[in-house]
């Protein structure tokens, strides 16, 4: 007879692709509920004219997020979805599918 595998499966993902112009940064980074709101955030990399872009692999489903823009957490220009957070700010709100998103801003 087979044992049960007691390990879980991971977690579905979903591919998506952040985008946005701050042409005055030197660094530029994301951090949300995606990775415990991690303070040095996931770099995103210059990619020319002022924009930056990162491809991240995300679990499916609804995720907060800020941007840290040298240093200094900011709200995520042009959010489609934001909520209020505890600081007097807002975070942008992700949902992440199967088929991935990609937010341009």
């Amino acid at each position: 007879m087979k044992k049960k595998s007691s390990k879980k499966s991971p977690p579905a993902l979903g591919r998506v692709s952040l985008k946005y112009h701050f042409p005055h940064a030197t660094t530029l980074c994301v951090s949300g509920s995606f990775n415990e709101w991690d303070a040095m955030g996931v770099s995103l990399q210059p990619i020319g004219a002022g924009q930056w872009g990162i491809d991240l692999d995300l679990p499916l489903g609804r995720h907060e997020f800020r941007l840290i823009v040298d240093g200094t957490w900011s709200d995520v220009p042009d959010a489609v979805e934001t909520v209020e957070n505890p600081f007097g700010s807002r975070n942008a709100v992700l949902s992440v599918s199967q088929r991935g998103e990609t937010l341009r801003q």
